[in-house]
C-alpha cells in the first residue's frame, strides 16, 4: 500500500517541540530530541479500506493489494503523540476512532533512515468509535521507507 501524504485527508493541527544540533541535516536529524502531537478531524485514509479487511479477514487471510485497495477508511477523529530522541520518533499514543473501525499505531519511525518500524492494529468498533470486545481484529506490520512503505497483515498466533 502506498502511504504517501496524498492519501491522507482531514483538518487538524500539529504541535512540536524539537531540539537538535549539528553541522549537516543528517547530524540535526540524528540528534533531534523532543515531542510532537497531531489532531485530525473528519479524515480519511484513501486506498486503504480497513473495514473491508476486517470483514474479509474473518474468512481468510487478508491480501492488502486485493482486499483493501477499494475505497477508503474514514474516521471522525485521530490523535497522535510521538516522543523523539536519538533519530527516532516513537508513537506514544496514535489512534483513530469512528463507527465501524478503530486503528491504533505503535512502534516508531526511523528519522535518520526515513523508514517505518511500526504495528497497526485494526479493530471493529461500535457506533461510538470504541473497539468492540468480541469484534474482528487484524494486526498489520508497517515497515520500510517512507516513500514505499509496506503494510502487511501479521499472522495470528498459533493456538
Amino acid at each position: 500500500a502506498n502511504l504517501g501524504e496524498r492519501n491522507f485527508t482531514g483538518q487538524g493541527g500539529l504541535k512540536a517541540t524539537i531540539r537538535a544540533h549539528g553541522r549537516s541535516p543528517a547530524d540535526i536529524v540524528a540528534t533531534a530530541d523532543g515531542e510532537g502531537s497531531l489532531d485530525i478531524a473528519d479524515g480519511a485514509l484513501r486506498k486503504l479500506n480497513f473495514e473491508e479487511a476486517l470483514r474479509r479477514g474473518q474468512r481468510k487471510l487478508v491480501d492488502v493489494a486485493h482486499d483493501m485497495n477499494a475505497g477508503s477508511t474514514r474516521f471522525g477523529s485521530a490523535h497522535g503523540r510521538v516522543e523523539i530522541s536519538n533519530g527516532e520518533a516513537r508513537f506514544v499514543d496514535a489512534s483513530t476512532q469512528s463507527p465501524g473501525v478503530s486503528l491504533a499505531l505503535t512502534g516508531a519511525i526511523d528519522l535518520v533512515n526515513r523508514a517505518w518500524r511500526a504495528k497497526l492494529a485494526a479493530r471493529q468498533s461500535a457506533d461510538d468509535g470504541q473497539p468492540t470486545p468480541d469484534g474482528a481484529h487484524i494486526d498489520f506490520a508497517l515497515y520500510g521507507p517512507w516513500g514505499g512503505a509496506v503494510l502487511a497483515p501479521l499472522l495470528p498466533p498459533a493456538d
